[in-house]
Parts: C-alpha cells; structure tokens; sequence
C-alpha cells in the first residue's frame, strides 16, 4: 500500500472471487486477502489491542503507532533493496 492508513496501518490488498460449491449451484464468493510483511502484522496486532481492546489508547500512543509504522515501512524498503542485491550476487555466482 503506497498510502497508509490515518493509523499508519499498511497491506497489499486484493479481492479475488472464488467459486464455491453448494448442494445444488456453484456461485463465486468475493474474498479479501490482505499481505503484510511480518514486521506490519506485528504492528498491525499491537495497534488493534491498543486501540480496540484498551482503554489507554491517547493520543500520544497513536501517534507513536503512526511513527513506527513509518519507521518500519523505511525498513522493509531497505531489506527489499539488500535482498535484490544478494539475489544479484547470487545469479553472478551462478552463472560463472
């Protein structure tokens, strides 16, 4: 997701359409998936027992939410960015 959500929450998100079978009729069911990467579905936890399941969620606790998802978003570019270099490497190592 190029734009975060106002809670800083970021997910790929896709709807697919599914074909289910009942007794007599197939009919095609929307579903939505969601990919995040592992640091966001930690984040993602963390923000919803914050927010939903707490009562201490101020305002400063979302703002912090909002900076670490930024911070972590910073990360997950850079290890993109250093897992394409290794698989460069890799393909040099390869093909010599």
């Amino acid at each position: 997701m190029k734009e975060p959500k106002t809670s800083g929450y970021r997910s790929y998100h896709m709807i697919v359409e599914v074909p289910v079978e009942l007794i007599n009729e197939k009919v095609s069911v929307k579903a939505e998936i969601q990919i995040r990467t592992l640091a966001m579905d930690l984040w993602a936890s963390l923000e919803h027992k914050l927010k939903y399941k707490s009562k201490y969620c101020t305002k400063s606790v979302s703002d912090r939410l909002i900076n670490i998802s930024e911070e972590l978003y910073k990360i997950d570019k850079e290890m993109i960015e250093l897992f394409n270099i290794e698989k460069e490497q890799q393909i040099l190592v390869d093909g010599e």
